[in-house]
């Protein structure tokens, strides 16, 4: 059901209340209260659409983008769309998973990069989303980084993606 209403613009998903107003949405299996979302193409189109999987059903060993890219297919950009083939190969000079998903942080990064119409470091203090690339610069992190979605309301914000690391020194948000 959820699959098939995205060729139609448009899903009927459950929703719960959130702090600040929010509401956290849940793929529609899980609930009967449902409420009306567009999965439009855009970030909050991509907010809606996180389920926290990939079309290719495979869990690799850090999936922030794997799984985030997975949304940002779903609500219209093909362009990360490397379509199915092997696993882990290389498309148009990315890493993506069997489904054709970008796989790695970094290059999520270079994508916001190039859709920002906005962009800024540290987290703003305004009311829209925001694609987040999130970096540890301590000796011994993790070199790949992190991507995230962040709903912001003042400096309050909500999150869609398999983690949220406010205390890494790189808070690079991109909007568009």
């Amino acid at each position: 059901m959820f699959e098939d209403a995205l060729n139609n613009e448009s899903v009927v998903v459950p929703t719960t209340p959130l702090r600040n107003g929010f509401r956290v949405t849940a793929p529609a299996s899980l609930s009967s209260d449902h409420a009306n979302l567009s999965l439009s193409k855009s970030i909050e189109g991509a907010y809606n659409a996180y389920r926290g999987r990939c079309k290719c059903e495979e869990t690799l060993s850090n999936d922030c983008a794997h799984y985030l890219s997975d949304a940002f297919i779903r609500v219209g950009y093909t362009e990360l769309d490397g379509g199915w083939g092997s696993y882990a190969r290389e498309h148009n000079g990315r890493a993506v998973c069997k489904a054709g998903r970008p796989i790695r942080a970094r290059e999520m990064r270079e994508w916001f990069r190039q859709k920002a119409t906005n962009s800024r470091r540290g987290e703003p203090n305004d009311r829209q989303y925001w694609a987040v690339f999130q970096l540890d610069t301590a000796p011994g992190s993790y070199w790949g980084g992190h991507v995230v979605i962040h709903r912001h309301d003042g400096r309050a914000y909500d999150t869609r993606g398999t983690g949220d690391f406010p205390n890494w020194r790189i808070q690079e948000h991109y909007t568009w």
